[in-house]
């Protein structure tokens, strides 16, 4: 797998997942944040959303990706999400992205890299790598 070292830019995201899910953790609403950058240098924040009905739930990452598209064509060039674990002591980890948040991902930026932990070390990895196979809907 091919890791690279996170630069300021990508602490500064890293910051504004990790703020925004301190700010708006809720057991049973709100676990998972993220930010992510855009290759004109815009960061983008989304907030996962749980519903009672699973299919219902929106991941944080479909919710930075849509806050992006909203304003412009966007293209994900930095991306990173982030857990508030809710235990006696609680705390915040880095973690990747789902399966289907991976192929979102990999739509709106191919070339993409993601924050994630490999070993005890923060590193940026191609979204490829992570979605080695990915599904490609054929468009006429």
């Amino acid at each position: 797998m091919d890791t690279f070292q996170l630069s300021l830019e990508d602490e500064e995201i890293l910051n504004a997942a990790t703020e925004l899910i301190n700010r708006r953790a809720e057991y049973g609403h709100h676990h998972i944040a993220c930010a992510l950058r855009t290759s004109n240098g815009q960061t983008f924040l989304g907030l996962h959303v749980s519903a009672n009905i699973g299919k219902g739930s929106v991941c944080a990452e479909a919710a930075a990706i849509a806050d992006a598209l909203k304003n412009e064509p966007a293209t994900v060039e930095r991306i990173v999400s982030v857990r508030y674990q809710f235990k006696s002591e609680p705390h915040i980890e880095v973690v990747p992205p789902c399966g289907q948040c991976c192929e979102l991902i990999l739509e709106h930026g191919p070339h993409s890299l993601v924050i994630v932990r490999v070993s005890s070390k923060l590193v940026l990895v191609p979204i490829s790598q992570l979605l080695p196979v990915p599904f490609h809907r054929r468009r006429n």
